[in-house]
């Protein structure tokens, strides 16, 4: 009898147990991402606010922000030799949740370098989100409000220890899922970001030359695959190139990388800009000058052009003006969308903004790229990051640069700078003079919502845009499409910071160099895939290349079978037209 008695008292403490831990419900981390600083603000909206202008979004209804608050991780460090040889990245981060005592929903993004999150999250390991040095959950600091119409809340130790580990002292997971990448937003596909990373990496070409399709020799580093850090000429910043795989095996650690795929998200408008200090007749803020072409872009950023004359109308010759150019990292998806779309697009040149860099290891004046022209005084100079970016255009005089548009982007520079047509095409609206807040002038968003509608990008006439995109495993977790798609339904109804999906333009698909894929534009059969990257490629409309499968039988399918049409057969390569020459230098 007694054993019948512990035994029943044995059950029914168990059942408290049940009961005390069923109480506490699961955690679920909805999307832990690391990605472009063009993502940043509008995933953050559709987090709280899902399809609508208030909470609770998909993520809930608090938000936390914290510039340079957190790292990301590279995994792969316990197979370096030496190990621990592939540096962290810090970045500015968001937190979001439902519940400060008991959450149930948390979600997180950290903003880096496109080549960087893409590397994140195809390692295997995959990375994951670390704490700064310093900062505890016991004592998380205040918000920074760094989210256009969204206010910080108090992050509480239990919210922050969800998403960075329990008690968070050794930035360590609580699972082997929950602080893990599930995804990284990209302004450039995937195969871009490998070919950049590797083009970093690789060796200098003997003997030197200088192009798009050259690679760039931040290497050797402290270990294999494992570059040296490319230097701000402003701070301490820096980013590292590490090598990483699309498929097979990863480099470092000889595990099997994992199924991915991406998801198309909308088309990024990128920004000239110029700081408007000097306004006189030689000065970048002359009202004079509203346009730069292409040509001119290319002789500017591979160091040939180094003073203001060369852009400004009727300024004299006699009279000297230093240009100061700035230019990002070659991790970044804003300087590749650069890069290749202008400076490669072989329109007056087939120029690099890595022109001269001819000691890329051996300090400055090459890294931190930091050149100064003895002659004009011009110079060139490597900032890392968009806020890098931002605060130097702020303060530079006669500095001129570049950033993709977003709303909180360009806020810090109304009244200190403006953006310029591009081969006398307006980016934002219709025509320079359209623009209602005066030609070049910035768009504010105080109180959504805030639209725009990207006329000249949707039709293609505006050069210099690439699509946003966002790589998970495959299939597609539910709830990062879900997220995924109210990020679109903000960009349309609420804060246009880009240009939503789906598009009627895109850029043609072709292998990157180094690789061996087949590329295929993947909007034009049922189930077709993207393949290959389109950093620079032509840009078509939707209808032309509906036209050429229409006429060829439907070359063009993803798994190379054949074509959208019956009996036809024909390979992904077959349906590319008219691709611009630097990827088969």
């Amino acid at each position: 009898m007694a054993v019948k008695v512990k035994a029943i008292a044995l059950a029914a403490a168990l059942a408290v147990l049940g009961l005390a831990s069923s109480s506490r419900a699961a955690v679920s981390i909805v999307f832990n991402g690391a990605g472009s600083t063009a993502a940043f603000n509008s995933v953050a909206l559709a987090g709280i606010w899902g399809t609508g202008s208030a909470p609770p979004g998909p993520c809930g209804s608090n938000i936390w922000t914290q510039k340079s608050g957190a790292t990301a991780h590279d995994n792969r460090n316990s197979y370096t030799n030496p190990a621990n040889s592939i540096p962290d990245t810090t970045g500015n981060v968001w937190i979001e949740w439902d519940n400060s005592t008991s959450p149930t929903k948390v979600c997180a993004y950290i903003a880096v370098d496109s080549a960087v999150g893409q590397r994140l999250f195809f390692a295997n390991p995959r990375g994951q989100l670390n704490l700064p040095t310093g900062f505890t959950c016991a004592t998380p600091p205040a918000g920074n409000n760094l989210v256009p119409g969204l206010t910080d809340a108090t992050l509480t130790t239990t919210v922050c220890n969800e998403i960075f580990g329990n008690n968070a002292a050794t930035s360590t997971c609580i699972t082997g899922t929950q602080c893990v990448f599930n995804a990284a937003p990209t302004d450039i596909r995937p195969e871009d970001t490998l070919w950049a990373t590797t083009r970093a990496y690789d060796s200098l070409p003997s003997p030197y030359a200088c192009g798009p399709n050259q690679t760039l020799g931040y290497s050797p580093g402290p270990a294999t695959d494992v570059g040296v850090n490319i230097n701000s000429a402003f701070s301490t910043s820096y980013v590292t190139p590490v090598l990483w795989a699309l498929s097979g095996n990863d480099p470092i650690s000889g595990l099997p990388v994992q199924p991915w795929q991406t998801g198309d998200v909308g088309a990024q408008t990128l920004l000239v800009i110029v700081n408007v200090a000097d306004t006189s007749t030689n000065g970048l803020g002359s009202s004079q000058l509203k346009n730069i072409n292409t040509w001119q872009v290319g002789y500017i950023w591979s160091g040939n052009a180094t003073t203001t004359e060369f852009i400004v109308p009727g300024a004299t010759e006699t009279d000297v003006t230093p240009l100061h150019v700035l230019q990002r990292e070659p991790l970044s998806g804003t300087y590749n969308t650069f890069e290749y779309n202008e400076l490669g697009s072989g329109k007056g040149g087939n120029f690099s903004q890595e022109c001269g860099v001819t000691n890329p290891t051996g300090g400055s004046p090459y890294n931190p790229l930091d050149l100064t022209n003895a002659t004009t005084g011009g110079t060139r100079q490597r900032v890392i990051g968009n806020g890098q970016m931002s605060t130097e255009l702020e303060s530079v005089e006669d500095g001129i640069g570049y950033e993709f548009f977003s709303f909180g982007n360009v806020a810090p520079l109304i009244g200190l700078a403006r953006y310029l047509s591009v081969d006398n095409v307006e980016p934002l609206y219709s025509s320079y003079g359209s623009n209602p807040n005066g030609g070049g002038v910035f768009p504010s968003c105080t109180t959504p919502p805030c639209k725009l509608t990207f006329p000249n990008v949707a039709s293609g006439a505006y050069p210099i845009w690439n699509v946003l995109r966002v790589t998970t495993a495959s299939p597609e977790p539910a709830t990062i499409a879900t997220l995924f798609a109210d990020a679109e339904t903000q960009a349309k109804n609420e804060i246009s910071d880009f240009l939503p999906v789906p598009l009627t333009i895109l850029r043609s698909h072709f292998t990157d160099p180094l690789q061996t894929n087949t590329p295929a534009n993947g909007l034009l059969c049922t189930g077709q895939l993207q393949v290959g990257g389109d950093m620079g490629g032509q840009i078509l409309t939707k209808a032309e290349d509906d036209d050429f499968i229409d006429n060829t039988g439907g070359f063009g399918v993803a798994n190379g079978s054949g074509g959208c049409n019956a009996g036809h057969g024909g390979t992904l390569g077959q349906e590319i037209t008219n691709i611009k020459g630097w990827s088969s230098q």
